[in-house]
C-alpha cells in the first residue's frame, strides 16, 4: 500500500486524460496506462512482502506451533537442544540465499524493463462516487483494516488483565502486569531502546554515504556495493543470524552474546532500508 500509494502520487493526470479522449474506458485506463506506470511499486512490494513471508520465523514457530519451514527448520537444526547438525543448516542457509538471489534479481531486471521516467505537473484527484459502491468499499475497507488490528488490540486488552494463576486470566483490570515489567525488568526498556539508538544513528550515516556513492558516483564498484547492501534485505534473519554466530564466535572478534554484535546485527539488517 505505501509503494502503490506513493506511486500514484507521482503519476502525471494528463496520461490518464489522453487515454480518456482517445477512446479508453476507466478499465482500459487502469490496465494500459495506471498499471504499467505503477509496475515497478508493485514489484518491490512484491519483493517486500515475499521476503518477510519467506523469512518469517514468529509466525510458523509460534502460531503454527513449530510448524516446518526454513526459518523453523534452521533454528531447529542449529539451536536444537536434542541434537544439532550444523552442516545442515550451513547447507540450508546457502539454498534459502541462492532462492532470495533469485528473486531478487527477477525482481530488479523487471523493475528495470518497466521502469519510466515522470514529473507529476498535473497530479491525478480523486472523483466523486457514486453512493452504493462509495459505501461498500469503505465497508470492506474498514473490515479489512479491522480484522489486521484484532490481535493488536487483543494484546492490549490482555495487557490489562489480572491473573488468578500463571496463564489464566479473569475479568478483573490491573496494572499489576506493567508493575512487574518496571519494577523487576528495569533493564529491558532502556537496552532496547539504547540498542535501537545506536543502530539508527550509524544506519543513518552509513545509509546516507553509501546512497549518496550509488547514485551520484555510478561505476561498477558502486553498482556493485549498492547490490552487495541489498542482500541483507533478502536474506532470512536466521539466516544472518547463523552467519553472524559463525563470523563473531572466535577471537579477535568474539562478539557472541555482548551488545556490540545485537547492534552490529541490527545495522546489517536495517542498512537496506535506509
Amino acid at each position: 500500500y505505501m509503494y502503490v500509494s506513493g506511486a500514484m502520487k507521482n503519476l502525471d493526470n494528463s496520461l490518464n486524460e489522453a487515454a480518456e479522449s482517445l477512446g479508453c474506458n476507466a478499465f482500459q485506463r487502469v490496465t494500459k496506462i495506471i498499471f504499467p506506470l505503477v509496475m515497478p511499486s508493485l514489484l518491490a512490494g512484491a519483493l517486500l512482502v515475499f521476503m518477510r513471508v519467506f523469512a518469517d520465523f514468529g509466525t510458523p514457530m509460534i502460531i503454527g506451533e513449530g510448524y516446518k519451514t526454513f526459518p523453523v527448520m534452521l533454528y531447529t537444526q542449529f539451536m536444537g537442544e536434542v541434537g544439532t547438525n550444523d552442516g545442515f543448516a550451513a547447507t540450508m542457509c546457502l539454498i534459502v540465499i541462492v532462492i532470495a538471489l533469485m528473486f531478487f534479481f527477477l525482481q530488479k531486471a523487471l523493475g528495470r524493463r518497466f521502469t519510466y521516467s515522470m514529473s507529476a505537473l498535473k497530479p491525478m484527484l480523486p472523483r466523486p462516487q457514486r453512493t452504493l459502491p462509495k459505501i461498500l468499499c469503505h465497508v470492506f475497507v474498514y473490515f479489512v483494516v479491522l480484522m489486521a488490528m484484532l490481535p493488536q488490540l487483543t494484546v492490549i486488552v490482555t495487557s490489562f488483565l489480572k491473573e488468578s494463576t500463571p496463564g489464566i486470566f479473569t475479568n478483573q483490570f490491573s496494572l499489576v502486569n506493567y508493575e512487574t515489567i518496571f519494577s523487576k525488568n528495569k533493564l529491558v526498556i532502556p537496552n532496547t531502546y539504547l540498542y535501537g539508538l545506536c543502530a539508527i544513528a550509524l544506519v543513518i550515516v552509513l545509509g546516507v554515504l553509501i546512497a549518496y556513492l550509488a547514485v551520484r558516483r555510478k561505476s561498477i564498484i558502486t553498482t556493485t556495493v549498492d547490490t552487495l547492501t541489498m542482500l541483507p534485505y533478502i536474506i532470512p534473519g536466521s539466516v544472518l543470524g547463523i552467519c553472524l554466530l559463525y563470523g563473531f564466535a572466535k577471537p579477535p572478534l568474539a562478539l557472541t552474546g555482548t551488545a556490540a554484535i545485537i547492534i552490529i546485527a541490527l545495522i546489517i539488517r536495517r542498512m537496506p532500508y535506509t
